[in-house]
């Protein structure tokens, strides 16, 4: 039997919190974030009052795309383009390529999960909080979380 860790509901929430926390200190621009599972199903969504609604999918999409893919989607296309791939060939109209969308993995390198932001002014804002809000977290903590066993 296969088992593959993901992040639960309690992790998720204190991502977003720190990220809202965090965010609402530096920048005065609404946001959006989304934190998908390891299959890049949605735990939880949160938004500032004021964000946009292409923000609010595209925080989605991006968690979602760096979930599947296991890659930050800042420079995914780069990397795509080096393989003689596009996107379109993978027939997922929600892979998004902007920058915003980092994957959070466990001690091992196991995908357990993904953030994703947007509604900063630029891709690489969003990019830089993302990263930050996952590098805030102990890789040892996230081997020992109690989320859901897929």
């Amino acid at each position: 039997m296969i088992e593959k860790r993901s992040l639960g509901l309690n992790e998720a929430q204190n991502l977003v919190n720190n990220i809202l926390d965090h965010k609402s200190v530096s920048v005065k621009t609404p946001i959006a974030v989304a934190v998908v599972d390891s299959a890049g199903e949605l735990v939880l969504f949160s938004r500032m009052d004021g964000v946009n609604m292409i923000g609010t999918l595209l925080a989605q999409n991006k968690a979602y795309t760096a979930a599947l893919f296991g890659l930050e989607t800042e420079g995914i296309e780069e990397k795509l383009v080096k393989a003689k791939l596009s996107l379109s060939q993978f027939t997922n109209d929600r892979f998004t390529p902007m920058g915003g969308g980092c994957p959070i993995k466990d001690k091992n390198g196991q995908v357990i999960g993904a953030i994703g932001v947007s509604g900063l002014p630029s891709p690489e804002e969003d990019h830089r909080v993302a990263k930050s809000a996952v590098q805030s977290v102990d890789p040892l903590e996230i081997n020992d979380l109690r989320g859901e066993y897929l």
